[in-house]
Protein backbone atom coordinates (compact mmCIF):
# COMPACT_ATOMS: atom_id res chain seq x y z
CA UNK A 1 0.00 0.00 0.00
CA UNK A 2 2.60 2.36 0.58
CA UNK A 3 4.51 1.68 -2.47
CA UNK A 4 1.25 2.05 -4.24
CA UNK A 5 1.07 5.35 -2.60
CA UNK A 6 4.45 6.58 -3.50
CA UNK A 7 4.03 5.71 -6.65
CA UNK A 8 1.23 7.66 -7.00
CA UNK A 9 3.03 10.58 -5.44
CA UNK A 10 5.66 10.08 -7.83
CA UNK A 11 3.20 10.44 -11.24
CA UNK A 12 1.58 13.56 -9.66
CA UNK A 13 4.93 15.25 -9.14
CA UNK A 14 5.91 14.20 -12.89
CA UNK A 15 2.45 15.67 -13.92
CA UNK A 16 3.09 19.01 -11.70
CA UNK A 17 6.39 19.13 -12.94
CA UNK A 18 5.77 18.95 -16.67
CA UNK A 19 2.77 21.19 -16.38
CA UNK A 20 5.30 23.92 -14.42
CA UNK A 21 7.75 23.29 -17.76
CA UNK A 22 4.52 24.22 -20.43
CA UNK A 23 3.97 27.10 -18.62
CA UNK A 24 7.26 28.52 -18.01
CA UNK A 25 7.95 27.67 -21.99
CA UNK A 26 4.74 29.62 -22.47
CA UNK A 27 6.05 32.66 -20.14
CA UNK A 28 9.68 32.93 -22.29
CA UNK A 29 7.57 32.95 -25.49
CA UNK A 30 5.42 35.40 -24.65
CA UNK A 31 8.54 38.00 -22.71
CA UNK A 32 10.73 37.34 -26.09
CA UNK A 33 7.64 37.93 -28.34
CA UNK A 34 6.48 41.12 -26.23
CA UNK A 35 10.45 42.42 -26.61
CA UNK A 36 10.76 41.85 -29.81
CA UNK A 37 7.46 43.33 -31.03
CA UNK A 38 8.67 46.50 -29.21
CA UNK A 39 12.07 46.78 -30.78
CA UNK A 40 10.55 46.35 -33.89
CA UNK A 41 8.15 49.11 -33.38
CA UNK A 42 10.67 51.28 -32.12
CA UNK A 43 12.50 50.78 -35.38
CA UNK A 44 9.31 51.48 -37.27
CA UNK A 45 8.64 54.86 -35.41
CA UNK A 46 11.98 55.76 -35.88
CA UNK A 47 11.62 55.24 -39.81
CA UNK A 48 8.32 57.03 -39.47
CA UNK A 49 9.66 60.04 -37.71
CA UNK A 50 12.78 60.31 -40.36
CA UNK A 51 10.57 59.68 -43.80
CA UNK A 52 8.07 62.54 -42.00
CA UNK A 53 10.67 65.16 -41.15
CA UNK A 54 12.00 64.28 -44.57
CA UNK A 55 8.41 64.91 -46.19
CA UNK A 56 7.95 68.09 -44.62
CA UNK A 57 11.59 69.51 -45.29
CA UNK A 58 10.88 68.79 -49.27
CA UNK A 59 7.39 70.56 -48.63
CA UNK A 60 8.85 73.55 -47.20
CA UNK A 61 11.41 73.70 -49.84
CA UNK A 62 9.10 73.68 -52.69
CA UNK A 63 6.79 76.23 -51.21
CA UNK A 64 9.82 78.34 -50.62
CA UNK A 65 11.00 77.84 -54.57
CA UNK A 66 7.72 78.64 -55.89
CA UNK A 67 7.20 81.44 -53.31
CA UNK A 68 10.51 82.85 -54.70
CA UNK A 69 9.56 82.12 -58.54
CA UNK A 70 6.48 84.53 -57.81
CA UNK A 71 8.52 87.17 -56.13
CA UNK A 72 10.63 87.22 -58.93
CA UNK A 73 7.55 87.77 -61.05
CA UNK A 74 6.46 90.79 -58.56
CA UNK A 75 9.46 92.41 -59.25
CA UNK A 76 9.43 92.53 -62.66
CA UNK A 77 6.01 93.64 -63.08
CA UNK A 78 7.18 96.77 -60.75
CA UNK A 79 9.64 97.40 -63.08
CA UNK A 80 7.53 96.95 -66.19
CA UNK A 81 5.30 99.22 -64.74
CA UNK A 82 8.09 101.92 -63.66
CA UNK A 83 9.93 101.80 -67.65
CA UNK A 84 7.41 102.99 -69.07
CA UNK A 85 8.27 107.03 -67.42
CA UNK A 86 11.07 108.57 -68.91
CA UNK A 87 13.36 109.24 -65.79
CA UNK A 88 13.39 105.74 -65.09
CA UNK A 89 13.30 104.16 -68.68
CA UNK A 90 17.01 106.06 -69.18
CA UNK A 91 18.13 104.49 -66.10
CA UNK A 92 18.59 101.27 -67.86
CA UNK A 93 15.15 99.77 -68.25
CA UNK A 94 14.12 98.22 -71.01
CA UNK A 95 10.70 96.62 -71.23
CA UNK A 96 10.66 94.00 -74.04
CA UNK A 97 13.84 92.28 -72.06
CA UNK A 98 11.70 92.71 -69.11
CA UNK A 99 8.98 90.66 -70.83
CA UNK A 100 11.50 87.86 -71.83
CA UNK A 101 12.29 87.61 -68.26
CA UNK A 102 8.87 87.89 -67.25
CA UNK A 103 8.20 84.75 -69.48
CA UNK A 104 10.85 82.66 -68.26
CA UNK A 105 9.55 83.71 -64.96
CA UNK A 106 6.12 82.72 -65.29
CA UNK A 107 7.51 79.37 -67.47
CA UNK A 108 9.29 78.46 -64.18
CA UNK A 109 6.26 79.30 -61.88
CA UNK A 110 4.17 77.28 -64.08
CA UNK A 111 6.33 74.18 -63.46
CA UNK A 112 7.03 75.01 -59.43
CA UNK A 113 3.24 75.32 -59.18
CA UNK A 114 2.46 71.65 -61.39
CA UNK A 115 5.16 69.82 -59.17
CA UNK A 116 3.45 71.50 -56.10
CA UNK A 117 0.01 70.32 -56.93
CA UNK A 118 -0.05 67.44 -59.11
CA UNK A 119 2.80 65.05 -56.74
CA UNK A 120 0.30 63.31 -54.78
CA UNK A 121 3.37 62.07 -52.62
CA UNK A 122 3.94 65.25 -51.28
CA UNK A 123 0.35 65.99 -49.74
CA UNK A 124 -0.29 62.21 -48.41
CA UNK A 125 -1.44 64.50 -44.81
CA UNK A 126 -3.40 67.27 -46.39
CA UNK A 127 -6.35 64.79 -45.81
CA UNK A 128 -9.75 66.02 -46.53
CA UNK A 129 -11.19 68.45 -44.21
CA UNK A 130 -7.78 69.05 -42.48
CA UNK A 131 -6.39 72.76 -42.17
CA UNK A 132 -3.73 71.97 -44.82
CA UNK A 133 -6.40 70.59 -47.24
CA UNK A 134 -8.34 73.88 -47.60
CA UNK A 135 -5.05 75.97 -47.47
CA UNK A 136 -4.16 74.03 -50.37
CA UNK A 137 -7.15 75.03 -52.01
CA UNK A 138 -7.15 78.16 -51.37
CA UNK A 139 -3.41 78.29 -53.12
CA UNK A 140 -5.22 76.74 -56.37
CA UNK A 141 -7.55 79.01 -56.31
CA UNK A 142 -5.25 82.42 -56.39
CA UNK A 143 -2.69 80.92 -58.47
CA UNK A 144 -5.14 80.00 -60.94
CA UNK A 145 -6.82 83.51 -60.91
CA UNK A 146 -3.19 85.53 -60.85
CA UNK A 147 -2.20 82.86 -63.81
CA UNK A 148 -4.95 83.94 -65.78
CA UNK A 149 -4.28 87.78 -65.44
CA UNK A 150 -0.50 86.98 -66.17
CA UNK A 151 -1.38 85.27 -69.30
CA UNK A 152 -3.92 88.33 -70.60
CA UNK A 153 -1.27 90.84 -69.94
CA UNK A 154 1.46 88.93 -71.77
CA UNK A 155 -0.96 88.46 -74.44
CA UNK A 156 -1.23 91.98 -75.53
CA UNK A 157 1.16 94.08 -77.13
CA UNK A 158 4.63 94.65 -76.22
CA UNK A 159 3.34 98.44 -75.30
CA UNK A 160 1.14 97.24 -72.95
CA UNK A 161 1.64 98.57 -69.54
CA UNK A 162 0.78 96.24 -66.03
CA UNK A 163 -2.50 97.83 -64.98
CA UNK A 164 -3.27 98.32 -61.33
CA UNK A 165 -5.23 95.05 -60.56
CA UNK A 166 -2.22 93.01 -61.64
CA UNK A 167 -0.02 94.19 -59.68
CA UNK A 168 -1.94 94.02 -57.04
CA UNK A 169 -2.82 90.43 -57.86
CA UNK A 170 0.11 89.14 -55.80
CA UNK A 171 -0.71 91.17 -52.58
CA UNK A 172 -4.46 92.80 -51.92
CA UNK A 173 -4.72 94.52 -48.92
CA UNK A 174 -8.13 93.16 -47.04
CA UNK A 175 -8.52 90.22 -49.11
CA UNK A 176 -7.37 86.55 -49.63
CA UNK A 177 -4.23 86.61 -51.68
CA UNK A 178 -1.89 84.31 -52.96
CA UNK A 179 1.32 85.20 -50.33
CA UNK A 180 -1.20 84.68 -47.46
CA UNK A 181 -2.69 81.29 -48.71
CA UNK A 182 1.04 80.24 -49.01
CA UNK A 183 1.55 81.87 -45.65
CA UNK A 184 -1.38 79.59 -44.23
CA UNK A 185 -0.70 76.48 -45.93
CA UNK A 186 2.64 76.97 -44.52
CA UNK A 187 1.81 77.14 -41.32
CA UNK A 188 -0.79 74.51 -41.05
CA UNK A 189 2.05 72.07 -42.65
CA UNK A 190 4.44 73.13 -39.61
CA UNK A 191 1.36 72.67 -37.09
CA UNK A 192 0.09 69.39 -38.26
CA UNK A 193 3.77 68.44 -38.42
CA UNK A 194 4.59 68.94 -34.57
CA UNK A 195 1.39 67.05 -33.97
CA UNK A 196 2.19 64.10 -35.99
CA UNK A 197 5.42 64.31 -34.85
CA UNK A 198 3.95 64.23 -31.16
CA UNK A 199 1.84 61.45 -31.96
CA UNK A 200 5.12 59.25 -33.48
CA UNK A 201 6.94 60.00 -30.45
CA UNK A 202 4.10 58.55 -28.03
CA UNK A 203 3.88 55.49 -30.23
CA UNK A 204 7.76 55.01 -29.62
CA UNK A 205 7.54 55.35 -25.99
CA UNK A 206 4.94 52.82 -26.13
CA UNK A 207 7.24 50.56 -27.76
CA UNK A 208 10.04 51.20 -25.35
CA UNK A 209 8.06 50.59 -22.55
CA UNK A 210 6.85 47.05 -24.66
CA UNK A 211 10.56 46.67 -24.69
CA UNK A 212 11.04 47.11 -20.98
CA UNK A 213 8.03 44.97 -19.81
CA UNK A 214 9.32 42.25 -21.84
CA UNK A 215 13.33 42.28 -20.80
CA UNK A 216 11.61 42.42 -17.21
CA UNK A 217 9.78 39.43 -17.61
CA UNK A 218 12.67 37.74 -19.07
CA UNK A 219 14.96 38.90 -16.28
CA UNK A 220 12.33 37.51 -13.34
CA UNK A 221 12.10 34.26 -15.42
CA UNK A 222 15.97 33.59 -15.72
CA UNK A 223 16.34 34.50 -11.82
CA UNK A 224 13.31 32.36 -11.16
CA UNK A 225 14.68 29.58 -13.21
CA UNK A 226 17.99 29.39 -12.58
CA UNK A 227 19.19 31.87 -9.90
CA UNK A 228 16.95 31.13 -7.38
CA UNK A 229 17.30 27.42 -7.58
CA UNK A 230 21.32 27.19 -7.75
CA UNK A 231 20.96 29.78 -4.76
CA UNK A 232 19.22 27.52 -2.98
CA UNK A 233 21.37 24.62 -4.12
CA UNK A 234 24.34 26.68 -2.79
CA UNK A 235 22.60 26.76 0.37
CA UNK A 236 21.26 23.08 1.21
CA UNK A 237 25.26 22.16 0.04
CA UNK A 238 26.29 24.60 2.57
CA UNK A 239 23.94 23.61 5.22
CA UNK A 240 23.15 19.78 5.17
CA UNK A 241 21.50 19.74 8.13
CA UNK A 242 18.81 22.45 7.40
CA UNK A 243 15.50 20.77 5.65
CA UNK A 244 14.28 22.98 3.26
CA UNK A 245 10.91 23.55 2.34
CA UNK A 246 9.31 21.79 -0.24
CA UNK A 247 8.03 23.76 -3.75
CA UNK A 248 7.17 22.99 -6.70
CA UNK A 249 10.21 23.28 -8.67
CA UNK A 250 12.23 20.18 -10.27
CA UNK A 251 15.60 20.97 -8.52
CA UNK A 252 13.64 20.08 -5.41
CA UNK A 253 12.59 16.58 -6.86
CA UNK A 254 16.41 16.46 -8.12
CA UNK A 255 17.70 17.77 -4.12
CA UNK A 256 15.35 14.76 -2.51
CA UNK A 257 16.18 12.55 -5.23
CA UNK A 258 20.13 12.91 -4.43
CA UNK A 259 19.07 12.85 -0.89
CA UNK A 260 17.68 9.32 -1.13
CA UNK A 261 20.38 8.16 -3.38
CA UNK A 262 23.23 9.28 -0.60
CA UNK A 263 20.84 7.76 2.26
CA UNK A 264 20.75 4.32 0.10
CA UNK A 265 24.49 4.38 -0.15
CA UNK A 266 24.64 4.54 3.72
CA UNK A 267 22.77 1.78 3.59
CA UNK A 268 24.66 -0.29 1.05
CA UNK A 269 27.90 0.98 2.60
CA UNK A 270 26.72 -0.60 6.35
CA UNK A 271 25.56 -3.59 4.90
CA UNK A 272 28.54 -4.57 2.95
CA UNK A 273 31.00 -3.19 6.01
CA UNK A 274 28.87 -5.62 8.30
CA UNK A 275 29.05 -8.75 6.11
CA UNK A 276 32.74 -8.03 5.39
CA UNK A 277 32.96 -7.99 9.74
CA UNK A 278 31.31 -11.22 9.79
CA UNK A 279 28.67 -10.11 11.04
CA UNK A 280 24.89 -10.62 9.86
CA UNK A 281 23.47 -7.64 8.61
CA UNK A 282 20.26 -7.06 7.88
CA UNK A 283 19.44 -7.19 3.98
CA UNK A 284 18.25 -3.05 2.79
CA UNK A 285 14.87 -2.66 2.77
CA UNK A 286 13.41 -1.89 -0.67
CA UNK A 287 11.87 1.30 -1.73
CA UNK A 288 9.62 -0.11 -4.67
CA UNK A 289 8.33 -3.37 -5.88
CA UNK A 290 11.07 -4.33 -7.97
CA UNK A 291 13.68 -2.48 -5.97
CA UNK A 292 16.89 -4.50 -7.45
CA UNK A 293 19.37 -3.68 -4.78
CA UNK A 294 17.22 -4.93 -2.16
CA UNK A 295 16.26 -8.32 -4.13
CA UNK A 296 20.28 -8.59 -4.41
CA UNK A 297 21.09 -8.13 -0.77
CA UNK A 298 18.57 -10.65 0.07
CA UNK A 299 19.10 -13.22 -1.80
CA UNK A 300 23.03 -12.52 -0.75
CA UNK A 301 22.34 -13.02 2.69
CA UNK A 302 20.56 -16.26 1.92
CA UNK A 303 23.59 -17.83 -0.23
CA UNK A 304 25.81 -16.38 2.72
CA UNK A 305 23.00 -18.47 5.90
CA UNK A 306 23.48 -21.53 3.52
CA UNK A 307 27.28 -21.13 2.91
CA UNK A 308 27.67 -21.07 6.71
CA UNK A 309 24.89 -23.89 7.42
CA UNK A 310 27.72 -25.75 4.88
CA UNK A 311 30.30 -24.99 6.93
CA UNK A 312 29.23 -26.23 10.00
CA UNK A 313 27.98 -29.77 8.89
CA UNK A 314 31.18 -29.73 7.70
CA UNK A 315 32.62 -29.39 11.01
CA UNK A 316 30.33 -31.58 12.40
CA UNK A 317 31.28 -34.37 10.57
Amino acid sequence: MGNALRMWNDADDMKRSRYRQVWGSALWTFFTVLSVAGVVGSIQSVRQLQARQQQVLHDIYRLQKFEAALMAMERILLGLASAHANTTRTAGYNPSVMRRELHKALAEAEHLAKILFTQQGGWEHAQAGSDSFWNLTRVRVEWRRTHAMLREFLAFSQEAEPNLPLLRAFRRDGQDSLYEALGDLRQSIERETTQSIAEICRQRWEYLALVMMGLLGVAVRFYQRWVAPARRMCGWLQNRGVRVSQSANEYELLREHLEALEARLRLTERFMRDLSMGRTPQPIPPQSADDALARSSFWLMKRVEEYQRQAQERKAV
